[in-house]
C-alpha cells in the first residue's frame, strides 16, 4: 500500500448504484464531528491538572481517530464489494467444479463463497452480509474497510469516555475552608473539586451524547467481536448460515487474516481494498481428505 495507491483509490469512490442511501453515513459523520469538538475543544482543554504535553497527545489521538473512522466509513460505503467478471468460468455451459451453483439473475456460474445480493443486483465474492448502515454489501474488496471501521469506532468511543473521565477528575480544585475555621496543616487540609460542568445546557448535552455513545459502543463492539472472530477462522456470516463446517476454509492465522487485511501485517491497520480472487474450486472437505488418505 503506497500513499499514491491509496490516494488514487480514494478518488475513484462513487455512489455504487442509483438510490443508495447515504443519510445514515452523513449522520455518523456529524456525530464524529461532535466527538472531535467535545474532546479537542471542551473536555481535554478543561482538564487543568494535566500537562500541556498530555493534552496535545489526546487532541492528536482524537484527530487521527476521527480521520480513520471517516476514511473507513466512506470507504466501506463507496467501494464496490467486488465484481465477478462475466464468463469467468470460460463457458456458461459446464462448471469447473461440481459444487458451484447457478445464479439465475446473472445467468452464470457462481464461484465458491459467492452469493447474489438482490438489493445490489450482483454476485458478491466472499459475501458476508448486506449492511443497512452503509447500504452496501460487505464482500472481499471492501471487507477490510468495514472491519477497520468497527475497530476504529470502538477505539474512538473508548477515547471519548477516557476524555470525559479525565475532564471530571482533573478539574481544578480549591481549598475547602468553612467560615470562621482556621487554616489547618497541609496533612489535614480538605480540598473539593469545582463543578466540572458549570453550564447546565452543556451538562445535559454531555449526558445525552454519552448515553448515545454507550449504546452505539455496545452494538459496534459486539459486531467487532463477531467480525474479527470470522477473520481469525476465515469465515463469513453467510458461511455460518449455509456451510455445515465453516472452519473448512481456515488456512492458519496469518493466511486467514491476510485474505481480508492484506499480505503485509504492517498494513493491516491501514484502510484499503484487497484484490478480488475467484476461487474456481471448493476446498476439500474432511471426507474427501479421508478418502484420499485411504486410497494412498
Amino acid at each position: 500500500y503506497s500513499f499514491c495507491t491509496l490516494l488514487v483509490g480514494m478518488f475513484k469512490w462513487q455512489r455504487l448504484r442509483e438510490g443508495q442511501s447515504l443519510w445514515l453515513q452523513l449522520l455518523i459523520t456529524v456525530l464524529i464531528g461532535v466527538y472531535y469538538w467535545l474532546v479537542a475543544c471542551v473536555l481535554i482543554p478543561s482538564a487543568g491538572m494535566k500537562s500541556e504535553e498530555w493534552q496535545s497527545r489526546q487532541v492528536w489521538a482524537a484527530r487521527v481517530g476521527a480521520f480513520m473512522v471517516l476514511w473507513c466509513l466512506w470507504g466501506s460505503t463507496l467501494v464496490s464489494p467486488g465484481v465477478i467478471p462475466k464468463g469467468w468460468n470460460g463457458s456458461n455451459q459446464e462448471p469447473v467444479d461440481k459444487e458451484l451453483s447457478w445464479c439465475r439473475p446473472c445467468q452464470d456460474w457462481k464461484p465458491v463463497r459467492t452469493h447474489h445480493c438482490r438489493r445490489c443486483g450482483c454476485c458478491v465474492p466472499r459475501f458476508d452480509h448486506h449492511c443497512d448502515w452503509i447500504d452496501n454489501c460487505v464482500g472481499q474488496a471492501n471487507h477490510k474497510y468495514f472491519a477497520l471501521f468497527l475497530f476504529y469506532i470502538s477505539f474512538l468511543i473508548l477515547h471519548y469516555f477516557f476524555s470525559v473521565y479525565h475532564y471530571l477528575m482533573s478539574s481544578p480544585r480549591e481549598l475547602y475552608l468553612p467560615l470562621g475555621q482556621e487554616l489547618q496543616p497541609p496533612s489535614r487540609q480538605v480540598y473539593r473539586s469545582r463543578p466540572a460542568v458549570g453550564d447546565p445546557y452543556l451538562a445535559v448535552f454531555l449526558v445525552t451524547y454519552s448515553l448515545a455513545a454507550f449504546g452505539f459502543f455496545v452494538f459496534a463492539f459486539s459486531f467487532f467481536g463477531c467480525t474479527f472472530s470470522g477473520l481469525f477462522y476465515n469465515t463469513t456470516s453467510y458461511d455460518e448460515n449455509v456451510t455445515l463446517d465453516p472452519t473448512s476454509f481456515s488456512r492458519g492465522f496469518l493466511l486467514n487474516m491476510s485474505e481480508v487485511l492484506g499480505v503485509h501485517p504492517l498494513t493491516w491497520l491501514v484502510p484499503g481494498t484487497v484484490p478480488v480472487t475467484v476461487a474456481k474450486k471448493a476446498p476439500p472437505t474432511p471426507q474427501d481428505t479421508t478418502q484420499k488418505v485411504k486410497s494412498d
